[in-house]
């Protein structure tokens, strides 16, 4: 049970051999109950950094969990994020309430994929060799064979081997707050 009133509680204890004990307390303040913002309801692989803030209550100690493995401190705070997979981002707020109480909150932030990126060099030089990894893909070649699915990004190879220089159609699905999205369109492989 959490407690989010202020007033007089009891709490009784009892232990496996019958004893019990009674703990009363006092409430004494009202928890501000912080909720988090944000400037995007989604994250996208163009870079724009995600700003997030909490109501401004003097004396509060803010402190942020990105999900990413990045911390901060303050309110408002902004973050830029290097989105590699589809899925969402857990952001964690805990604040030090004026009245010395620990409050926290949790908003998801899920990430889109709006890239524009139409054609890739599959030729083993370790730059730009993969089409679109960590996000699942079903490549297509001009006769509707499906040479290629998964998540870790398509090297350009069917059956182990290169795939000519020519134009794919490729169909992509993630998850959104709404459910499964899909986008699809054409890329270019290129030698």
């Amino acid at each position: 049970m959490v407690i989010t009133q202020k007033g007089d509680y009891s709490v009784i204890c009892q232990s496996p051999m019958g004893c019990s004990d009674t703990l009363n307390f006092t409430v004494a303040t009202e928890l501000f109950n912080y909720k988090i913002y944000t400037d995007q309801e989604d994250l996208t692989l163009d870079g724009k950094a995600l700003t997030m803030w909490t109501d401004d209550i003097p004396s509060s100690i803010y402190s942020w969990d990105f999900g990413d493995g990045a911390f901060g401190n303050g309110n408002p705070v902004t973050h830029a994020y290097n989105i590699v997979k589809d899925g969402s981002i857990e952001l964690k707020l805990k604040v030090t309430n004026p009245h010395g109480c620990t409050e926290t909150a949790t908003k998801r932030i899920w990430v889109v994929n709006n890239s524009l990126v139409n054609s890739f060099t599959p030729n083993g030089d370790g730059i730009n060799d993969r089409f679109m990894p960590g996000w699942h893909l079903k490549i297509y070649n001009r006769n509707g064979i499906l040479v290629y699915e998964g998540v870790e990004g398509w090297n350009g190879k069917y059956d182990g081997k290169y795939v000519s220089k020519d134009t794919y159609y490729y169909v992509m699905d993630f998850i959104t707050a709404t459910g499964a999205q899909y986008k699809d369109g054409y890329v270019m492989v290129i030698r």
